[in-house]
């Protein structure tokens, strides 16, 4: 299949009109229609179901759509490396990036890859799961740091492991639960669940179920960091965030750790890529740069 083939696809998908996408491609729609017809042929599946109104994706064709933007960003990034060895320039990179990265090693990680490689573009985006490994995996970002609890990526992407850390139950100054050391005593309280668990309090739940306990009622999904900034500094609601963000850069914004005595979860930050995705120098030398950011914080010398 060629580059013209997976481009007039992904532009029939979207417009669900063969004249719509031809007009899109400045091409005549005799050629997208012949596009196609090959690219099925090719793939011996049926990818839509013609109608007088347009096009309908069929089940083959909302796999392959998947599959065809993930192969068209390989493309780009493949002829933009190339161009990059040829003249001399350096790459672009996208990278999902969470906020305990974000406020822990992103800061070093960056600086040491801007001295390497001052020209490169380096485009961030928060990476709030499961959404992130969506962009993962139809190649709108190279890869995605983040941090998470244990089983939350599947066996289809490839981890490399930064590092480990308790989460710590945090309130702002002032909470009237501030000073709490027994989690029993915060079941029905507020509660804002991390953006990183897959389903509504599965943080909490991990949390509360370990000691036996209930899980709290009254618990609103919060994806946003902003967001739960905004409304933990401001409400008494609580939530459960990585213990050196707590500690560290939020505590300046009157976030504070509740000295919980229970024993905490632990999350973990990691790197993710596509499974037998070969990294462009950039995306490899931010990795190691991230991994190196790790390094110097948890063995200063």
């Amino acid at each position: 299949m060629t580059f013209n083939q997976l481009r007039a696809f992904l532009a029939v998908a979207e417009t669900q009109a063969l004249r719509a996408a031809a007009r899109r491609l400045n091409v005549s729609q005799p050629a997208v229609s012949k596009a196609m017809r090959e690219l099925e042929r090719q793939l011996d599946v049926c990818l839509f179901e013609r109608h007088a109104n347009g096009v309908v994706l069929t089940d083959y064709g909302h796999a392959f759509r998947r599959r065809a933007s993930l192969l068209i960003e390989e493309m780009r990034r493949t002829h933009e490396e190339m161009d990059a060895i040829r003249h001399g320039t350096e790459q672009s990179l996208s990278i999902a990036v969470s906020s305990a990265i974000a406020l822990s090693v992103l800061p070093v990680a960056f600086e040491a890859f801007r001295q390497a490689m001052p020209r490169s573009q380096v485009h961030f985006s928060e990476g709030v799961m499961p959404m992130a490994l969506a962009q993962l995996r139809d190649g709108s970002v190279d890869f995605v740091a983040t941090h998470v609890l244990p089983g939350m990526v599947s066996e289809e992407f490839e981890v490399t492991h930064l590092f480990s850390t308790p989460v710590a139950v945090c309130a702002r100054k002032g909470h009237p639960l501030a000073r709490t050391r027994r989690l029993k005593k915060l079941v029905d309280a507020h509660w804002l669940a991390p953006g990183y668990a897959e389903e509504n309090g599965d943080v909490l739940r991990q949390l509360f179920s370990q000691h036996g306990l209930p899980v709290p009622a009254q618990a609103v999904r919060c994806q946003s960091f902003t967001v739960a900034l905004g409304l933990l500094s401001q409400t008494d609601t609580l939530s459960v965030l990585a213990e050196p963000m707590v500690r560290g850069t939020l505590n300046a914004q009157g976030i504070v750790a509740l000295p919980l005595q229970d024993r905490m979860p632990v999350v973990a930050g990691i790197v993710v890529t596509r499974k037998g995705a070969v990294l462009s120098r950039s995306a490899q030398l931010f990795v190691q740069c991230l991994r190196d950011a790790d390094a110097q914080r948890t063995h200063p010398r």
